[in-house]
């Protein structure tokens, strides 16, 4: 990582020298006529200058050479002097568009987290004796300091009070939940769910035909594949049927982890609340998604409208649906794999 980050302004103003007549330059000459430029008696490699810049989107680099982007224009617009060192809004800007906002976000969330509030004054501040090292990302705290983010105290880091506000607000903010990520999430949701219900549809219909009821255990259904907002995943019965009539509806949770976490919707809970007994909740734990085996036999709740609200061993967060309770299924002596998919 690159330690001078004036080294910016060299670049963006040699590009914009020799850009003046076309729409890029190769790197080769770009790096070539900046070592030629000795500043302060000495040159950096700018290779890695010019890596770390292209990174931070300020310049463009591509096989027919390396380019000024737009937001390298506008950094380059904040410095009408044409001096060596960052200026105050060159500054700022860098500060926002690419460290906060921009893709070094991850890296700045790694660091605030090592900060903490002085209780007397509220400053913001990082100590060298007793706060969690900077580790791999001890660079950072160094642009930080010259771009007026943090100051230098012996052995501390004080946010500045330019910046106070506006680290304050991006810790306030929390970790970053991505689109990326929440796509991972729900694939991994459905995936569980899905092992989940096989699971429960063979599980139903084994414990049908152990207590006699063939008939019944042929006719358990899964519902989900037809009707996504029934509220339920699955009729089934409760025992002898005359007319085959399901009077079982189980909502299947499915989770990696043994005891019982999952989250409920408004509309499950409306539907156990009009069923009643007739309601159940199969929550299948430890699910071995990897190997598509299910190792627990299901925590089966009936009525969890009333037995969830009665029952001290769970623990309910209405605002958010999230049940959560120290109670998990019995393992089974031979795990099973779940073969068949959804469609």
């Amino acid at each position: 990582m690159i330690a001078n980050l004036n080294e910016i302004n060299r670049v963006l103003y040699t590009l914009y020298r020799l850009t003046k007549q076309r729409k890029s330059v190769p790197r080769g000459i770009l790096v070539d006529v900046l070592n030629d430029a000795v500043i302060l008696a000495q040159n950096p490699a700018f290779d890695p200058v010019l890596d770390f810049t292209a990174r931070l989107g300020i310049v463009a680099t591509r096989r027919s050479g390396v380019s000024i982007t737009p937001l390298g224009t506008e950094v380059l617009a904040e410095n009408a002097a044409g001096l060596y060192e960052l200026q105050p809004r060159q500054k700022d800007l860098l500060f926002r568009r690419c460290y906060l906002d921009g893709p070094l976000r991850q890296e700045m969330k790694m660091l605030v987290k090592c900060l903490s509030a002085d209780p007397a004054t509220g400053k913001m501040m990082w100590s060298s004796v007793d706060s969690e090292p900077f580790g791999e990302i001890e660079w950072l705290s160094r642009h930080l300091i010259q771009l007026g983010a943090l100051n230098a105290n012996k052995h501390l880091l004080v946010v500045s009070d330019h910046h106070r506000e506006t680290i304050s607000q991006f810790v306030d903010e929390g970790g970053d939940y991505t689109e990326e990520q929440m796509e991972n999430n729900l694939r991994e949701k459905r995936l569980l769910a899905e092992m989940a219900e096989s699971f429960v549809v063979d599980f139903e219909r084994a414990r049908l035909a152990k207590i006699g009821h063939k008939l019944e255990s042929a006719c358990v259904h899964r519902i989900s594949k037809h009707r996504v907002n029934a509220g339920y995943d699955i009729s089934s019965f409760s025992g002898a049927s005359k007319n085959l009539n399901h009077d079982r509806f189980i909502e299947v949770k499915g989770s990696g982890q043994a005891t019982v976490f999952f989250f409920w919707t408004q509309n499950e809970m409306k539907i156990a609340e009009k069923m009643g007994d007739k309601y159940w909740i199969y929550f299948v734990g430890g699910i071995d998604r990897k190997k598509r085996q299910v190792t627990r036999q299901p925590v089966m709740l009936q009525n969890p409208h009333i037995k969830l609200k009665s029952d001290s061993r769970f623990q309910v967060q209405p605002h958010n649906m999230l049940v959560k309770g120290n109670l998990c299924g019995n393992l089974i002596a031979e795990k099973i794999a779940v073969k068949k998919k959804l469609k």
